[in-house]
């Protein structure tokens, strides 16, 4: 499946459901492409982003912000992000899991840093041997765990 959701200028995407249900949900999708978008949560609840089940993610040119936790990808899935950034959530900025597979920014030189800041949890936290590769200009800062 090829899905792409592409933002204009000043674009969100809000929780309409105050955290009792994620943003976005992708599951089991390839080349699926975000871009350009603000997405607020409630402060509170569950994740903005999920992604599960071998599912192949770019998410670019985003802000990911006040959700209870900003993305959780699992079980098989790869996800690049370039360009955005993942803050103030309430728990962690991203949480990678379960054989999954994370790659925040370039190494082609992009002159516009990701970042992850300010979250309540870790930055980024990886478990159950997921893989978590950072590059170029990506920033992590201020986060109340590691990361």
């Amino acid at each position: 499946m090829n899905l792409s959701l592409i933002g204009t200028p000043g674009a969100r995407i809000l929780d309409p459901s105050s955290g009792v249900f994620p943003v976005l949900n992708i599951n089991e999708s390839s080349n699926v492409r975000i871009q350009g978008f603000t997405i607020r949560g409630s402060g509170q609840g569950v994740d903005l982003v999920r992604i599960f089940n071998n599912s192949l993610v770019r998410i670019a040119d985003c802000i990911i912000e006040r959700g209870g936790q900003g993305m959780f990808v699992s079980n098989m899935c790869q996800v690049n992000v370039l360009r955005s950034t993942f803050q103030d959530n309430v728990s962690n900025g991203i949480r990678v899991s379960a054989n999954s597979l994370l790659s925040l920014g370039t190494v082609s030189g992009d002159t516009v840093a990701t970042v992850v800041q300010r979250n309540g949890g870790h930055g980024v936290q990886v478990d159950e041997n997921a893989m978590a590769q950072i590059y170029g200009k990506t920033v992590l800062k201020d986060n109340g765990g590691a990361g």
